[in-house]
């Protein structure tokens, strides 16, 4: 964690309960980098997860970027409509790291969206 706030940013929700909901921006150049997103269970798909998205490129594009990119698992089957829906459009797939043992066969699937 601390390596990643000394790379970038983390943008947080909140509501009456606490911190509800927060998004990873790391600036890459002229693109940013988004991941991260974790919104609270109960109140997923209530469209907090695309007001996250949305301020995550507003902040990117307040830092000069005018594209944002991100990396998603291919078995999470329900995310590449979710970033459909946001704008973002498959650019191309990325293996898994070496090092890594996942429990079936996955690679990324890296997404992107012009900002300007």
């Amino acid at each position: 964690m601390r390596e990643l706030f000394a790379k970038g940013h983390f943008l947080a929700a909140e509501d009456s309960t606490g911190m509800v909901g927060c998004v990873y921006i790391e600036q890459r150049g002229t693109r940013a980098y988004m991941g991260l997103l974790s919104i609270e269970p109960r109140l997923q798909r209530a469209g907090l997860g695309l007001r996250l998205t949305a301020a995550a490129e507003d902040f990117a594009g307040s830092l000069g970027c005018d594209a944002m990119d991100l990396r998603i698992v291919n078995v999470r089957e329900e995310l590449p409509a979710f970033y459909d829906r946001a704008g973002y459009i498959a650019t191309g797939r990325e293996p898994f790291p070496p090092d890594a043992s996942p429990a079936v066969p996955c690679h990324f699937i890296v997404m992107s969206k012009t900002l300007r």
